[in-house]
């Protein structure tokens, strides 16, 4: 996406609702929840959409996505 906003780009095309985004301190991937397994789950990918990755797998719903501070 531009700066002024124009020339989106939807990243992930899946019917449930990503939510909670959060930029990874460097700009290069983003993390989110999401309900795409019938359980919030935190997953992360590239800032293009590629290597889109679950990092939970837990029952309980894993909610609120955040980076580390970088050191």
């Amino acid at each position: 996406m531009d700066v002024d906003g124009n020339n989106q780009t939807n990243l992930t095309n899946e019917p449930s609702t990503d939510i909670d985004h959060r930029w990874s301190p460097d700009g290069m991937q983003i993390a989110f929840e999401n309900f795409r397994t019938f359980d919030n789950e935190i997953w992360v990918m590239d800032a293009d959409g590629s290597h889109l990755t679950n990092l939970t797998d837990d029952p309980g719903a894993d909610t609120s996505p955040s980076w580390r501070p970088e050191e």
